[in-house]
C-alpha cells in the first residue's frame, strides 16, 4: 500500500510539472506572435481546468488572434476562468455582459461579476462597478456607492477613476463639495496623461475656480492636453493667445489653435476663427473664410457665428458671396 501511495505522488507531481511546463510554452509562443501554437497550448490546458489558460482563451477568441475573432467564445471562456475565481477574467466577463458582446445584455448579471472582481481588489471593476451604481444600470441608482467603488479604483491608480473622482468632488455628487480635493484628483489623473483632466486643470487655472489664478500654469496644461487632440484645450489655447493672457497677445498663434480646434468640428474656434479672417487679425482679411467658417459654426447651433454670418454677408460683393456660399456648399 505504502508502495503503490509513492506511485500515485510521484504521478501527481510529473502531472503538475507537465501542466506548469505546458503554460511555459504556451506563454513564450504567444509572446513571439506565434497564436495558433499558443491557441493549441492553451486549448489543452483549458479543457483541463488551468483558469489561466481559459482567460487567455478568452483574450485570443475576443482578439482573433490564432482563430478568427469569436466573442461569444470568448465570453465563454471568460466565464470559466471567472467561476474559477480569476478576478481579470470576472470584469472582462462583466465588462461583455455589460455591452452585449458575444451574447446578450445582461446588466444585473454584469453588476455581480463586476463586484466579485472589483472585492478581489482589481480596479477596472471597481471603478466600472462604480458607473453602474452612478448610472443606475443593473443596480439601484447609489452616488455613495459609486464614489465608495471609483474611490477604490483611483487609490489604486486608475487614471478614469481618479478624473471621475475628481468630478465627484466638483460636482458634490455622492460626497460633499471639495474644491482642494477635486483639483487633486484631477491633477493625479492629469499627470497620468489624461487630457480631460489636464484640460480642467487648465480651466480652474484659467478662471481661478478652485485654485489661484495662474496664467502660466493654465498654459501648461492645456497644452498638454492639447498635444493629445482635445479640441477644447486647442481653442482655449487659441483664446489665451487672442487674449494676451499669460503671454502678449498673438493673433498667428491665435489662429492656429483655433484652426487646429475649428478642423475638428469646435463650434467656438471655428467662429473664432472667422472672426480672425474678417478682421485681418493673425491671418489676411479673408471674407469667402470668414463667412466659411462662421457658417460651419452656425450650422453646429453656434448663435454669435449665426449673426457674424449675416453680418459678413453684409461686407461682401456679390462675387465673394456667392464663392463664399459655394464653399459652403449652399445654392
Amino acid at each position: 500500500m505504502q508502495w503503490w501511495k509513492k506511485v500515485a505522488l510521484g504521478l501527481t507531481l510529473a502531472w503538475a510539472g507537465s501542466a506548469t511546463a505546458g503554460m511555459s510554452e504556451a506563454i513564450k509562443a504567444y509572446n513571439a506572435a506565434q497564436f495558433k501554437v499558443a491557441l493549441t497550448e492553451f486549448n489543452k490546458l483549458a479543457k483541463g481546468g488551468n483558469v489561466q489558460a481559459q482567460y487567455r482563451l478568452g483574450v485570443m477568441y475576443s482578439k482573433g488572434q490564432g482563430v478568427a475573432q469569436d466573442l461569444a467564445q470568448a465570453r465563454q471562456w471568460y466565464r470559466k476562468a471567472a467561476e474559477q475565481g480569476d478576478k481579470v477574467a470576472q470584469s472582462q466577463l462583466a465588462s461583455m455582459l455589460e455591452q452585449a458582446l458575444g451574447g446578450t445584455r445582461d446588466e444585473a448579471e454584469a453588476v455581480t461579476w463586476y463586484t466579485k472582481s472589483a472585492e478581489q481588489g482589481w480596479p477596472s471593476a471597481q471603478y466600472k462597478l462604480g458607473l453602474m451604481y452612478s448610472k443606475g444600470r443593473g443596480v439601484t441608482q447609489d452616488f455613495k456607492q459609486a464614489f465608495a467603488w471609483i474611490s477604490k479604483a483611483a487609490e489604486l491608480g486608475d487614471a478614469f477613476a481618479q478624473f471621475d473622482l475628481g468630478s465627484m468632488y466638483s460636482r458634490g455628487e455622492g460626497v460633499a463639495t471639495d474644491e482642494a480635493m477635486s483639483l487633486s484628483w484631477y491633477r493625479k489623473a492629469a499627470e497620468q496623461g489624461d487630457p480631460l483632466a489636464q484640460y480642467n486643470l487648465g480651466v480652474i487655472y484659467r478662471v481661478g475656480q478652485g485654485a489661484k489664478q495662474d496664467y502660466a500654469e493654465a498654459l501648461i496644461w492645456y497644452h498638454k492636453a492639447a498635444a493629445q487632440g482635445d479640441a477644447q484645450a486647442q481653442y482655449h489655447l487659441g483664446l489665451m493667445a487672442a487674449q494676451g493672457q499669460g503671454m502678449p497677445a498673438d493673433f498667428g498663434k491665435a489662429a492656429d489653435w483655433y484652426r487646429k480646434a475649428a478642423q475638428q468640428g469646435n463650434a467656438a474656434a471655428q467662429n473664432g476663427l472667422g472672426v480672425l479672417y474678417a478682421e485681418g487679425q493673425g491671418v489676411k482679411v479673408d471674407m469667402v473664410q470668414a463667412y466659411r467658417w462662421f457658417a460651419l459654426a452656425a450650422g453646429s447651433g453656434n448663435t454669435t457665428a449665426t449673426e457674424n454670418m449675416k453680418m459678413a454677408e453684409r461686407h461682401m460683393t456679390p462675387e465673394q458671396f456667392e464663392q463664399a456660399k459655394r464653399a459652403t456648399g449652399k445654392k
